[in-house]
C-alpha cells in the first residue's frame, strides 16, 4: 500500500528558498541595480556560469498535485523563468549526498512552494525538484541549463518505499 505524505504549501520567499538556490525579480525585496525613466533592472546571481547554455521552453497542463519521484542535476544550476505570469506549485528537497548518483529523495523532507509566476527561481546544483504543477489550466516558462543536461545529467528517482507526496492546500 502506498504511503501518502501530505505537505503544506508555502510561499516562495528569499529566506525560505535560500537553502535550495535563489529567488530573483521585482517581487523580492531586491533593490534595482539600474533605473532610468524607461526601465528598472534587477540582477540575479552573477557568479552562475554556463560553459554552453541551453534555453528550453516548457508548457505544462494542470495535473493532480501528487508525485512519487523527483529529478536533479549534479553539474548545472537550473534557472526557471516564467513566461505567462501564471502561478504554480513546485516541490523541492535537498540531496543528502549531492555527488552520489544513487542518493534518493526523501518524501518527508519535500517542501512545496507557491511560485507566483513572476519571480525567477534559480536552483542550486544537485537540488531535488519537480516540474511545476500549474494552478491555472497551463503554465509556460523557460529553463536555462548547461547544454546536454537532459541526456547526460538528468537523475530521476522515486521515493523510498513507494511513497507519494500530495499537496495540502490552505483553506
Amino acid at each position: 500500500m502506498t504511503q501518502i505524505i501530505r505537505v503544506p504549501i508555502k510561499d516562495v520567499t528569499v529566506s525560505d528558498f535560500e537553502k535550495y538556490g535563489w529567488v530573483a525579480g521585482p517581487q523580492t525585496s531586491w533593490t534595482p541595480v539600474e533605473e532610468s525613466e524607461v526601465y528598472k533592472c534587477w540582477t540575479a546571481v552573477s557568479d552562475i556560469k554556463f560553459e554552453a547554455g541551453d534555453i528550453r521552453i516548457y508548457e505544462f497542463p494542470k495535473r493532480p498535485f501528487t508525485f512519487d519521484w523527483m529529478e536533479r542535476h549534479l553539474n548545472t544550476y537550473e534557472v526557471l523563468v516564467p513566461l505567462d505570469g501564471n502561478p504554480s506549485i513546485i516541490g523541492i528537497s535537498r540531496a543528502h549526498n549531492v555527488e552520489d548518483k544513487e542518493d534518493l529523495p526523501i518524501a518527508e523532507e519535500v517542501e512545496l512552494f507557491f511560485w507566483n509566476g513572476k519571480d525567477i527561481l534559480i536552483l542550486d546544483k544537485g537540488v531535488w525538484h519537480t516540474a511545476p504543477f500549474p494552478i491555472t489550466p497551463t503554465i509556460r516558462y523557460f529553463v536555462v541549463i548547461e547544454k546536454g543536461t537532459p541526456t547526460v545529467d538528468m537523475i530521476k528517482k522515486n521515493f523510498k518505499d513507494g511513497k507519494r507526496v500530495e499537496a495540502i492546500f490552505p483553506v
